[in-house]
């Protein structure tokens, strides 16, 4: 028995807008769609990595429930909310995080929110999960980790005197190096659950870094793999922006077998597998 996915959402208000008012937008919209007047979110866990002004402290979630805390007084009462830095990987974590607590019956209902100031112009992606029945929702989660790899792309913000900018540099090699790590990683999930890749219909990741998620439509099948239109440069919110869009588009509710990967530096790999409610 796992959580199941109640809500998925996504924000863009405007170029100039802080991830502070896309990510609390995200968060409200989910809110409004999962929970009920009585209902209360137990947990909010803030993925982002690029936070306005490169804020850490406080943690930028409590900010988000702050900025919420007199529109959805009721709906935030008790709730318990910390930022998790993971790159790329941040939110498949936070799902897991969120899965096990809701597991154990220690909540009812959690939240991850995720987003950057810089560079997507502040597009944010939240997505509420709740418990579920029995064989549906999340069934597995995985990390591993190819140190081997590290070196490959790093990423920083800096003040450059008139803003502060985030800095990118990512080695040709790469892309080809986390599409390795994803196929052995994959492999092994799959051989652990004792699962087939063809029983995988639909495959939701990260979409950076960039040309990713194009190879893993020649590794998985274009029709299998959710890609956003252009291969957006979004980092933090990929993964949830993906899979708002397979929501949209009809595509994720029939596939009764969901594969999330999240891919970051490290090189790190999240999986979960997921079985939607029949």
């Amino acid at each position: 028995m796992g959580a199941i996915i109640k809500a998925v959402t996504t924000s863009q208000v405007g170029k100039e807008t802080s991830y502070l008012e896309s990510g609390s937008e995200a968060v409200r919209q989910c809110m409004e769609i999962a929970l009920s007047d009585s209902e209360t979110l137990d947990f909010l866990i803030n993925a982002g990595i690029y936070p306005d002004a490169n804020i850490h402290e406080p943690s930028f979630a409590s900010l988000i429930q702050g900025h919420l805390s007199k529109s959805h007084a009721a709906q935030l009462k008790g709730s318990f909310s910390f930022d998790l830095h993971n790159g790329g990987g941040g939110s498949l974590m936070a799902l897991s995080i969120l899965n096990g607590f809701i597991e154990s019956g220690k909540i009812q209902h959690g939240m991850v929110v995720a987003g950057d100031s810089k560079p997507m112009d502040s597009q944010a992606g939240a997505v509420l999960i709740g418990m579920g029945g029995l064989h549906e929702g999340f069934q597995a989660f995985s990390q591993e980790t190819y140190a081997q790899y590290t070196g490959e792309y790093e990423s920083y913000s800096n003040y450059t005197g008139i803003e502060l900018k985030t800095f990118i540099s990512q080695e040709d090699t790469y892309t080809d190096y986390c599409l390795q790590c994803v196929g052995n990683s994959v492999e092994n999930f799959l051989s652990d659950l004792g699962l087939r890749l063809a029983e995988i219909d639909l495959f939701i990741s990260s979409q950076s870094p960039a040309g990713f998620v194009s190879g893993l439509s020649a590794l998985f099948g274009t029709n299998r793999v959710m890609a956003l239109s252009g291969e957006q440069p979004c980092y933090s919110a990929g993964l949830i922006l993906a899979m708002a869009q397979a929501h949209s588009e009809g595509t994720f509710s029939p596939s009764e077998k969901v594969m999330f990967i999240n891919v970051g530096p490290g090189i790190i790999v999240d999986l979960a597998l997921y079985v939607n409610p029949v």
